[in-house]
């Protein structure tokens, strides 16, 4: 039995229905993988050029100190020292969050599945 009682096709998230969705996720991260090669996760700040000029009357927690960090993983050149990270590199919408939301959203007509799925995204 799946999903509260329901069999089969009908159940919404069905054996095809899942296996395309498993597809169509694997698929995003891949592609999400690729673009992420070509476009490094820098952020607006660094993509428009910004300092602590452009407003000097707002004071921001990251501005660019992920920069060199990110800079020095990407160049893959470990003989050279770690530059300090100062800040955490997780934003907001992450993909990690992206999917957080996805795997809540498919696994919440389940009756157990559900509580799995909200402690194990809880701990991330």
């Amino acid at each position: 039995m799946l999903a509260d009682g329901a069999t089969g096709a009908g159940a919404g998230f069905g054996v095809v229905g899942f296996a395309a969705a498993v597809f169509e996720m694997v698929g995003a991260l891949a592609v999400t993988c690729v673009i992420a090669l070509f476009l490094p996760a820098l952020g607006p700040y660094e993509f428009f050029g910004m300092t602590a000029a452009h407003h000097p009357h707002i004071a921001l927690i990251t501005e660019a100190k992920m920069t060199a960090p990110i800079s020095w993983l990407r160049a893959a050149d470990f003989s050279l020292p770690m530059p300090p990270i100062t800040v955490g590199l997780i934003s907001f919408p992450s993909y990690h969050s992206a999917t957080a939301l996805i795997y809540m959203w498919a696994a919440w007509r389940t009756r157990y599945l559900k509580w799995i799925v909200l402690a194990v995204n809880s701990i991330m």
